[in-house]
């Protein structure tokens, strides 16, 4: 009876291949940010369980006639590269960068770069196209990276009144892998059960 009960916890374990891991699909739409004053303010440390480098938010209803008001997707506030340069984020593990919107704030035809990377690997490269009148859905599909940067270059003004190479995204899509409880339980029954059986 003990090694039936063994046999089947084990063979329950392996069936879920013992990961226990759940996946947390989030949408970040950095509208349940504090009110980020005139001008904007960082992504605060911890968002979405993310270190931010670079990346500020703003409420794009202050900034009429830019790809800033134009990129919002839902809610008002959306994130942008400080000054145009290069940005990242990364989370304490693995992650999925699922898909986002982006615009670009000035420039028509901005190349947005964006790099996925495991540990110091580069896994992805690809480069997007933006422009200022409309938000594009980009699906990145970038599985299983621990940062993601994106490098901004080019394009010609739209004539809103500013140039630069800031962009914007909104309703960025990320899945985080979670620890799922019923599988931790049933990994701990496990050990439990081989320990009496050594004793």
């Amino acid at each position: 009876m003990k090694n039936s009960l063994v046999r089947l916890l084990c063979l329950l374990s392996a069936s879920s291949g013992l990961t226990a891991l759940a996946q947390d699909v989030q949408i970040l739409t950095f509208d349940d940010l504090p009110d980020p004053g005139t001008y904007g303010s960082p992504v605060p440390a911890g968002y979405g369980g993310f270190q931010w480098n670079n990346f500020d938010y703003l409420d794009g209803a202050d900034f009429v006639a830019s790809g800033y008001q134009n990129g919002v997707v839902s809610g008002m506030n959306v994130a942008f590269n400080g000054s145009g340069e290069s940005a990242l984020f990364n989370g304490g593990g693995l992650f999925d960068l699922n898909s986002g919107w982006l615009t670009a704030a000035w420039n028509d035809g901005l190349s947005v770069q964006v790099l996925g990377f495991a540990g110091t690997a580069l896994v992805y490269d690809n480069t997007y196209t933006l422009n200022a009148t409309a938000p594009t859905l980009v699906v990145f599909n970038y599985l299983q990276v621990d940062s993601v940067e994106f490098i901004s270059s080019g394009g010609v003004s739209h004539g809103y009144g500013g140039s630069g190479t800031q962009f914007m995204m909104d309703n960025l899509t990320v899945t985080v892998p979670e620890p799922n409880p019923t599988m931790l339980l049933l990994f701990g029954s496990v050990l439990i059960v081989l320990q009496l059986r050594k004793r």
